[in-house]
């Protein structure tokens, strides 16, 4: 939605007046409240307070704590970093503390990234989030290549080896088949002459 108001360019009043005109059942009946309340002593309410009063009343400390937990555990896992990323973005968008810290932002997502996307980017990873973003996922893009053409690979020297095989096996085969003929070709020949 403030994407929305960012590309209409609207004032902070205007935000609120619009914001307000979508809220709904209880929430629209709080909000009036709200603004009841606030206007006589403040004046209207700007864009701020609104937040600030949406905020507490609809994301309230207990939320915001349990979402920094979340924050502090989360853990790539077997995720993609594209697939943690947006996990990471819809927890940390609730802590503000370190939504509004790009620094620290990016310390506690470097945090949960696999071991060794941790090794390799080790003390020298970026400060800003979203550079050590685009460093996971570039490795992460390097991995999926690399185990993409080593399992091209397998399957390649799999059938390769399947084709030595059955090759060795065919010519084993015809070793044996002549072999075999061989003998037969000799036992015939000792039974058809009874002097030997």
């Amino acid at each position: 939605m403030e994407k929305h108001m960012d590309a209409s360019v609207m004032t902070q009043e205007d935000r609120v007046v619009y914001v307000a005109f979508q809220l709904k059942g209880l929430a629209d009946m709080w909000w009036e409240g709200v603004r009841a309340a606030w206007t006589p002593a403040h004046g209207p309410p700007t864009w701020d307070v609104f937040v600030k009063q949406f905020t507490s009343k609809y994301y309230p400390y207990s939320f915001k704590e349990k979402m920094d937990v979340a924050l502090r555990n989360i853990k790539q896992g077997d995720k993609t970093v594209d697939e943690y990323e947006m996990e990471f973005s819809k927890i940390v968008h609730f802590v503000d503390h370190i939504n509004q810290n790009q620094s620290e932002k990016a310390r506690r997502f470097f945090e949960g990234l696999n071991s060794e996307y941790r090794h390799v980017m080790g003390a020298n990873r970026p400060n800003e989030y979203f550079s050590v973003v685009e460093q996971a996922s570039g490795m992460d893009l390097q991995i999926q290549v690399t185990q993409a053409e080593a399992a091209r690979t397998s399957s390649t020297s799999g059938s390769s080896s399947k084709h030595k095989r059955s090759h060795h096996n065919g010519s084993e085969l015809t070793e044996r088949l002549a072999l075999k003929k061989s003998k037969s070709g000799a036992h015939s020949q000792q039974s058809a002459n009874p002097i030997q």
